[in-house]
């Protein structure tokens, strides 16, 4: 799968489909590539209010050839060869162009695909069902479960939550143990939040659909610009959703012991080996038998024991920061 964001200088996205785009391709492998392209392929079909010569259409023919070279196509173009459909329009919409696409391979079916408003974007969003096998393919489920903090302050949560907290907070006696009662009581706290969390999200989605549909049909700028703020304000929330539960899974990705820690913790270890030290000559050592004589003799020399000569307690004590004439014989 391949994200592309073609340049809008005409030269330089030549040369990007060209030299680049094919890099990112594989000729063995199933291809899906996707994203604005900055240029059309009719412009009697692309484009709405453009002139004959525009530059929109440059990069085009470069395009084709690198999409047919990885045996891709435009199926929503194929299924629909004289249908005007707008990906990307300035702001009173009086100028439209077809920008987007979604290039497969051919022994892929696109099954569904649709054109999107989005509140962030002049552009719009193409979604796509295309069906692959993923036979083989593994995916890996959690069980854990962590509840989304941001509906506690919801009004319509608090409604559902409250009854529930009094209920089970007379039930405490009739468990013989209060650990057997908490996990009672977080099963249906559980249960209560997927219920509410699920219907939010229903209900929002819908909302989020309907203005879509009332922002492709608007009759003023101000009309859209209202529209996109009430649906900025959703898709941040639906965004924001997504960011905590991509939080919950990456958290609980680095309590597994997984191949990435392995490999850290075997770079760690072979950065505490010793390579090389000085012996007490001050000639360097490499090989590890040195390296271990050279530590051997030191800790040796360190912890045997020495008969001290009085005259050289004698200079310890004169040559050093203590005052020996305020020491006694008993000191």
């Amino acid at each position: 799968m391949v994200s592309a964001c073609a340049p809008n200088n005409p030269s330089c996205r030549r040369e990007s489909f060209q030299d680049i785009l094919q890099n990112y391709l594989e000729t063995d492998v199933t291809n899906i590539l996707a994203g604005d392209f900055n240029c059309v392929d009719s412009i009697p079909l692309d484009t709405l209010a453009h002139s004959q010569g525009i530059s929109t259409s440059l990069g085009s023919p470069e395009l084709q050839t690198c999409v047919r070279a990885f045996a891709m196509a435009d199926q929503w173009r194929v299924n629909n060869p004289s249908t005007k459909v707008y990906t990307w329009s300035n702001k009173v919409g009086s100028c439209a162009s077809r920008l987007d696409r979604i290039f497969v391979s051919k022994d892929l079916s696109v099954l569904k695909q649709e054109c999107t408003f989005f509140p962030y974007s002049n552009h719009k969003v193409l979604c796509a069902d295309i069906d692959i096998d993923v036979s083989g393919m593994h995916c890996e489920s959690t069980m854990e479960w962590k509840l989304n903090t941001s509906v506690l302050g919801e009004r319509g949560y608090k409604e559902k939550i409250q009854p529930l907290i009094q209920d089970c907070s007379t039930l405490i006696e009739a468990f013989d143990n209060p650990l057997i009662w908490w996990d009672n009581f977080k099963q249906r706290v559980k249960a209560v939040s997927i219920a509410f969390c699920t219907r939010r999200k229903r209900n929002n989605d819908q909302e989020i659909e309907c203005l879509k549909d009332q922002s492709e049909f608007a009759d003023s700028g101000q009309e859209v610009g209202k529209l996109k703020d009430k649906l900025r304000k959703l898709q941040d929330e639906k965004l924001e959703g997504m960011a905590v539960r991509a939080r919950c899974s990456k958290d609980l990705q680095d309590k597994k012991c997984t191949a990435y820690i392995f490999d850290r913790i075997r770079k760690r270890r072979n950065k505490n080996n010793v390579s090389s030290v000085r012996n007490s000559k001050g000639d360097l050592v490499e090989e590890d038998e040195e390296i271990l004589e050279v530590y051997r003799a030191f800790y040796q020399k360190l912890y045997t024991k020495h008969e001290g000569s009085p005259d050289g307690l004698q200079w310890l004590l004169t040559n050093s920061y203590l005052d020996s004439s305020q020491l006694s014989s008993g000191d």
